[in-house]
């Protein structure tokens, strides 16, 4: 219908408006038709010939809802006030929907939020009158509009309290308003029945989590039960005595490697005997809140608790420190390293980490809470995997950034520190012009010398012993070197399959804006089937990560049947080199380094402080004695850590004439591929799967809590009436 008047089109706004609410929020739309009104509303223009609402309440003074009078400046200021809120997507409770701008505004400007999360705002508005005028000044029927977009939630009419009540206990993923906006003639009265209908829920969940510190108050893990295997499963010999042992996973959707690890620790609890749950956010908007978790606590009542990369204390006394808790660190995250995370780690927190060295020399992790769980895989059935078009040699990575973008990014979080972030630029041009000239680094102890150098150069004293420096290394290492390296062995691949007439694909997000890569990119892949019908589809696929080849996609991609050339790092063989030497040469009964120096002829001593020379250049992780460690992963059963699979020295490049020669080699001997990957695959099955890993893990978990409650267990009374306990 062709425009007649400006009240034809508001008449025209509020029907379109009316029909999605009627599609879409039928509750609301029903409320709408069946309500009188308290009051007047009626549109306005204001100085500047924007429409407005006047709303009337008696016995109140007539308002106009948008503050001065003049929507674009007051919704301004009203963005101005709110800014932090918005930038970290908190959840907001628009107090009246006002003449409608600002959540027109939200509704067409969602905040850009990490990991593709989006902002939950409720919509409350107890007068009719006024969401009807606000109907009639804004188009909020179309596909992103507040109407049909489900993070806004909607409260209409008188009774809006109870209801977004019992919304709130109903679904524990629909977040709490965290901050009001007033925008009605009674935004305080709001605000107040707001608060009064939250602090009833929040007095609830204190009610709740009483009665679960009470339940774990005295609490033995049914997997530590002495009539069960040292996994957590009933022996075949005894009857099923109730329940079995449970375990709650926490993950979220906002990380899809963590999904996926988490739903492949999943299946293997699964398959050891456990019930499992995994709480995870249904939508973008929604959270996996406390209080969410708090009910699965009561319900679920878990045996054990784990989630990847975060501390019980993190969870601020959520978790009773009965329950056990599991932390496995896939990633050397900045709240797991800091010696105020050890100090946190009780007796029931277990640390699953294949650098517990690390974290109990550096960071004050207790020994006994640590425990060893590599990264793993799950093993899909191979003819289940369809053959997809892809690249001759494939590589697969996010890691597209160009170092000088990484320079300015880090750097740029020192703004405020225009001297360290100088430091920043100096030392990453460093980086890069070794790089250029064919170097390579391989450490984070290297980055701190060159860290070191920059700081001479530009006439900075720290005030600290190194403890900054070395952070700022870690960080260059896992940002810049990290790009540095993987981009310096894909400009060799790039040579050589042109050389050779091989095609090159680059996988990932950002490799089409590269300024050298740009060409070989093909796209980003998802992680999970189409990740391995891609990696078994390739003839080569390539290992280039800056530190030893035991990571997360060489497992997944030799358990798909991929074959891999890997770039070499010295730390692929000096562990193995270590644990020969002292298999060979040092007599079982010593345990520590300065007894086997103290133990050695001259030549094997030098033959042995040459290797430890060779290791302590490489590893990052220094501190550990290597003979007891050595020891530990005895009693343990832990030896595999040493092995190396098969093949490994014929798959492996450290320079460009290496990678061409091996690419030549490999590309047209289909035998000697599938020969080589299902050689490797069986390794990956015997040591690296999920379920291994959780065996292991499980069964030291059983040792440790069993030995804690016989050592709490109170001395029984002697027949002959003396004591003889400790």
């Amino acid at each position: 219908m062709r425009s007649q008047s400006p009240g034809l089109e508001m008449q025209w706004r509020l029907a379109r408006n009316f029909a999605a609410l009627e599609r879409c929020r039928r509750e609301v739309y029903e409320r709408l038709i069946a309500s009188s009104g308290s009051g007047t509303c009626r549109p306005a223009l204001s100085r500047r010939g924007e429409a407005t609402l006047i709303h009337s309440l008696p016995p109140r003074e007539a308002v106009v809802l948008s503050p001065g009078g003049e929507p674009a400046e007051a919704l301004r200021a009203t963005l101005a006030a709110f800014e932090d809120d918005l930038r970290r997507g908190r959840c907001l409770a628009l107090c009246g929907v006002g003449d409608g701008y600002l959540l027109s505004h939200l509704a067409a400007n969602p905040p850009p939020l990490q990991l593709g999360q989006q902002q939950c705002i409720h919509i409350i508005e107890p007068h009719a009158e006024v969401l009807l005028g606000a109907m009639m000044i804004h188009q909020w029927w179309e596909e992103g509009g507040p109407i049909a977009d489900r993070r806004f939630q909607w409260w209409a009419g008188p009774q809006w309290a109870a209801k977004i009540h019992a919304a709130l206990d109903r679904d524990p993923y629909l977040p709490y308003p965290e901050r009001p906006v007033r925008l009605s003639v009674v935004g305080e009265e709001i605000d107040a029945a707001l608060r009064e209908a939250l602090g009833a829920l929040i007095e609830g969940e204190k009610r709740l989590a009483e009665r679960v510190e009470k339940r774990y108050a005295q609490f033995t893990p049914r997997f530590a039960e002495p009539h069960r295997g040292r996994e957590g499963i009933p022996r075949l010999a005894e009857p099923h005595r109730g329940r079995g042992p449970r375990v709650l996973l926490l993950t979220t959707r906002f990380s899809t490697v963590l999904q996926h690890s988490t739903r492949d620790l999943a299946a293997a609890f699964e398959q050891l005997g456990w019930s499992v749950r995994v709480p995870i956010e249904p939508s973008d908007w929604q959270r996996n809140s406390r209080r969410n978790l708090l009910r699965h606590l009561a319900d679920f009542q878990p045996d054990l608790v784990v989630q990847i990369d975060h501390l019980r204390h993190e969870h601020r006394g959520l978790f009773p420190p009965q329950l056990p808790f599991a932390c496995w660190i896939q990633d050397d995250l900045p709240n797991l390293t800091r010696r105020e995370a050890g100090n946190q780690i009780g007796p029931r927190d277990f640390v699953l980490t294949t650098t517990a060295a690390v974290y109990e020399h550096d960071y004050g992790y207790p020994a006994r809470q640590c425990l060893y769980m590599p990264k793993c895989t799950r093993l899909p059935d191979l003819d289940s995997i369809p053959r997809v078009e892809a690249a001759d040699v494939v590589y697969v990575s996010n890691a597209s950034a160009s170092a000088e973008a990484l320079i300015e990014q880090v750097a740029a979080e020192h703004a405020r520190q225009p001297v360290v972030a100088e430091l920043i630029r100096v030392a990453g041009a460093d980086l890069v012009a070794r790089y250029a000239r064919g170097e390579v680094i391989f450490t984070v102890g290297e980055i701190s010398g060159t860290l070191r150098q920059s700081m001479d150069h530009l006439g900075i004293r720290p005030t600290d012993d190194g403890a900054f420096a070395m952070r700022l290394a870690a960080r260059l290492f896992a940002t810049v070197n990290n790009a540095l390296y993987r981009q310096q062995a894909l400009r060799w691949a790039a040579s050589a399959c042109g050389r050779l007439g091989l095609s090159l694909g680059v996988y990932g997000e950002g490799w089409e804006q590269h300024p050298h890569l740009a060409p070989f990119a093909r796209g980003p892949v998802k992680y999970g089937r189409d990740l391995e019908a891609l990696t078994r589809s390739a003839r080569i696929n390539l290992q280039i990560v800056p530190y030893m080849y035991q990571h997360q996609r060489w497992f997944d991609g030799v358990a798909a049947g991929g074959f891999f050339l890997i770039r070499a790092h010295p730390m692929d063989t000096l562990a193995g080199e270590v644990a020969e030497f002292i298999e060979r040469c040092v007599d079982p009964a010593v345990s520590t380094l300065a007894e086997a120096l103290g133990s050695l002829d001259p030549a094997a001593r030098q033959e042995f402080e040459a290797i430890l020379e060779r290791r302590e250049m490489f590893d990052d992780h220094r501190g550990a004695d290597p003979v007891a460690v050595y020891r530990r992963h005895q009693r343990e059963g832990r030896n595999f850590v040493y092995e190396r699979p098969a093949f490994l020295a014929d798959v492996r490049f450290d320079d460009e004439a290496t990678l061409g020669r091996l690419l030549e080699a490999f590309s047209g001997d289909e035998a000697r591929r599938r020969e080589i990957t299902f050689a490797q695959r069986r390794f990956v099955e015997e040591h690296f799967t999920y379920e291994a890993g959780l065996r292991r893990v499980l069964a030291r978990m059983t040792d440790l809590i069993r030995s804690e409650i016989d050592s709490e267990a109170p001395c029984p009374a002697p027949a002959d009436g003396v004591s003889r306990c400790a």
